[in-house]
């Protein structure tokens, strides 16, 4: 199984490999130490090779020498980038540090580099690759949780029993396994296609902090997986022709922003138009600070940690702020800290007076002596109350509104309740304790301008402070509220007469096109009624997807469907799923823009602002 080289091959071999591969996170350091023993005749391979590189040299692995190596197994799973768990299956494979050993063992100032076919590559430190330290999430909700069994990461050519389809994302992919089926880790961890592990020297470790309504110390390995060309790294060429590569301010921003660390859409556009300003700090305390509407979806204004492919110098080490309408003075450097400063006096103003009349309504259900509707005028007809309140966010507010606390106990609350849910029109659920309740004496179902109801939460998380409330139900901790009512649909408003609007479908198609609004209301909409994953059933019209890229001619091999927004937001689904969604369309948006409209998918699929369909 193991091929001896000489000197020169050795140097020949590592020198080819990192000719042809894109460049890892940080850059891979090449074996110095040289076989001893003569060069072995080669014995009879598979085409399939498995390269692994270490101080004592390089071992190619065919599938059989793999499956010959002692097995790990366990069950293993994805949660990725726009927050769908792939549930854990069982998985078998070698794991990280039996390849390791074969070419010389990994030390605790050393990592490992996995490399794809396609040349993304993903770096991890001794303690990720060896001890399997990684974020782990529960598979039924997504949380972040963790477990009591290590996770081992593997190098696995079976899962559920089966080969990984090459064509898919074998025949070996990265996985961490677990003795139970409890536990998935980020998909970006998870690299496919493997081809390549290599035991390399590790740059000096640093953290980034960052600050904002959650914190998040960063450190190098995340950083680099985030900025890995097929995650979120950008690349930016300056006047005298350095390449900077990192991520993007915004994104950084996104995780730290509000509640939504890493899900669809984690970066607030309506927070930072709101207004907030970004302080990015060097270790020596020096700031350079930008208004948050200003770096919304920037991709040119990077935190680079590599230039020219390579981690930076000294002087700028380990993070350097740079873009094209930077001044020098803003180009901040040794970057330590990235903060969201929120406005230091928000002014509160008067709330406009509630609507005179509303058709709004407020159901209170669950563990009560009567259950109740109350209307508009029925709950202004009581003691009304104004008071002043600081949203988590937004800063000091006054509003009008019914004690929450008043309210519930005019209808007799059950001595086994604990919990209230806020149900929103949309279908959005917010669970608060009683108990955390009792002492909240600013608690009010608020009258909102609009002519809606609001829960105002002083003290409590954004998450409670929610919008267009329609129901509150009394039970159980961790008992989700019955689906409220949803409204009658209405019929679609006709599309603009005119729009600039634009549709892209590109990729694997016999022709890439770009279609006009105009075009494609001329190909004969249709109107629909979906049921949306939040809202309920609508009444949509558009052109059927499926009609469409039959149009354009998908080729054979096509495997995903991404459609991908104006703000450079991107949603993922399988062709197959697409394929059997028949009443899934583009939709003429009545403010001029295309929508995404799938029945029976995830509301992340349902794409508003589409410009671009990408088959893969």
């Amino acid at each position: 199984m193991k091929r001896a080289l000489s000197l020169l091959s050795l140097v020949l071999v590592v020198a080819l490999l990192a000719g042809c591969q894109a460049a890892p996170p940080t850059p891979t350091v090449a074996p110095t130490v040289a076989p001893t023993a003569p060069p072995a005749p080669a014995k009879p391979h598979d085409t399939f090779g498995l390269e692994v590189i270490g101080p004592e040299g390089i071992e190619v692995l065919s599938m059989e020498d793999l499956k010959a190596l002692p097995a790990t197994e366990g069950y293993a799973g994805i949660k990725n980038s726009v927050g769908q768990v792939f549930p854990p299956l069982p998985c078998k494979g070698v794991s990280l540090e039996e390849l390791c050993n074969l070419v010389g063992g990994i030390g605790p100032d050393q990592g490992v580099n996995v490399v794809a076919k396609d040349g993304y590559a993903m770096t991890l430190s001794y303690d990720q690759a060896i001890k399997g330290d990684l974020v782990l999430y529960d598979p039924g909700t997504g949380d972040e949780t963790t477990i009591d069994q290590a996770v081992t990461l593997i190098v696995a050519y079976e899962q559920d029993g089966k080969p990984i389809p090459e064509d898919e994302e074998g025949p070996l992919r990265l996985m961490g396994v677990s003795p139970k089926n409890n536990q998935v880790i980020d998909g970006h961890w998870s690299v496919k296609w493997v081809r390549q592990v290599v035991v390399k020297s590790m740059t000096e470790e640093w953290v980034l902090q960052l600050t904002g309504e959650l914190s998040e110390e960063m450190d190098r390995a995340t950083f680099e997986s985030g900025a890995a060309p097929l995650c979120h790294g950008h690349s930016w060429t300056d006047a005298d022709g350095h390449k900077w590569t990192g991520i993007p301010l915004w994104l950084l921003v996104g995780r730290v922003d509000d509640d939504v660390k890493h899900e669809t859409r984690a970066f607030n556009d309506d927070l930072a138009e709101a207004g907030y300003t970004v302080e990015v700090i060097a270790a020596d305390g020096f700031s350079a600070s930008f208004e948050s509407e200003t770096i919304m979806f920037d991709d040119e204004l990077i935190v680079a940690h590599l230039m020219d492919d390579q981690p930076l110098e000294n002087e700028y080490f380990p993070l350097r702020l740079v873009g094209p309408n930077l001044s020098k003075r803003e180009m901040v450097s040794q970057i330590a800290e990235i903060a969201i400063q929120a406005p230091s006096e928000p002014a509160a103003a008067e709330p406009a007076p509630p609507a005179v009349e509303s058709d709004a309504t407020l159901l209170i259900s669950g563990l009560l002596e009567t259950e109740a509707t109350f209307t508009w005028a029925d709950l202004q007809a009581m003691d009304v109350k104004t008071m002043e309140s600081e949203h988590p966010k937004q800063g000091m507010q006054t509003n009008t509104g019914v004690c929450l606390k008043t309210l519930l106990a005019g209808l007799g609350m059950k001595d086994e309740a604990q919990a209230l849910v806020f149900v929103a029109s949309d279908g959005y659920q917010a669970e608060v304790s009683l108990a955390e309740l009792q002492p909240c004496v600013g608690c009010l179902v608020a009258f909102d301008e609009d002519g809606t109801f609001k829960m105002v939460m002083p003290g409590f998380s954004s998450k409670a402070w929610v919008s267009d409330v329609v129901q509150i139900h009394v039970g159980l901790a961790g008992e989700q509220a019955a689906p409220a009512p949803t409204k009658p649909a209405a019929e679609a408003a006709p599309p603009p007469a005119e729009s600039d609007a634009t549709l892209q479908i590109s990729g694997l198609v016999d022709a890439e096109t770009t279609f006009g609004w105009a075009e494609l209301w001329a190909m004969g909409a249709e109107t629909i009624e979906a049921e949306h994953p939040k809202k309920g059933v609508q009444t949509y019209q558009g052109l059927r997807l499926n009609g469409l890229l039959e149009q354009v001619g998908v080729q054979d091999g096509a495997q995903t469907v991404v459609f991908v927004a104006s703000d450079g937001y991107q949603a993922e689904v399988a062709l197959a799923d697409l394929q059997a969604c028949a009443d899934g369309i583009i939709a003429f948006d009545e403010s001029g823009r295309f929508a995404v409209v799938l029945p029976g998918l995830p509301s992340s699929a349902w794409v508003k602002d589409v410009v671009q369909i990408d088959v893969q």
